[in-house]
């Protein structure tokens, strides 16, 4: 068997989108209530793993976007929904060979 063969004889491919809506707790300075905070979510990510399961890798993708979050207005006691929040991230996590009764895990942001 290849090495390459071996390092890829699992490959897992995935996507997911999702969405939500959240309730806003709040008013602003004019007794309204805050508008609801919307979010969208989107994730990449593919999982290689050797035939015997000691070597592993995940690499995943995720881009967020939420609109409406709310914060403290410039009036004290109440709320305003600030606009758009945006969040991108790459994640890493590999599984190496381990010695006997022990294993190494790490994750970056």
């Amino acid at each position: 068997m290849q090495d390459s063969e071996r390092l890829m004889h699992r490959a897992h491919k995935r996507y997911a989108r999702a969405g939500s809506v959240r309730g806003n707790i709040g008013i602003d300075k004019n007794g309204q209530a805050v508008d609801p905070q919307y979010s969208t979510a989107l994730e990449a990510g593919l999982k290689l793993q050797t035939r015997d399961q000691r070597l592993g890798a995940n690499l995943a993708v995720f881009d967020i976007k939420k609109t409406n979050v709310l914060t403290a207005s410039d009036t004290p006691g109440f709320s305003v929904a600030a606009g758009e929040v945006m969040e991108q991230a790459i994640s890493f996590k590999r599984r190496p060979i381990p010695p006997a009764a022990s294993s190494l895990n790490g994750h970056i942001n």
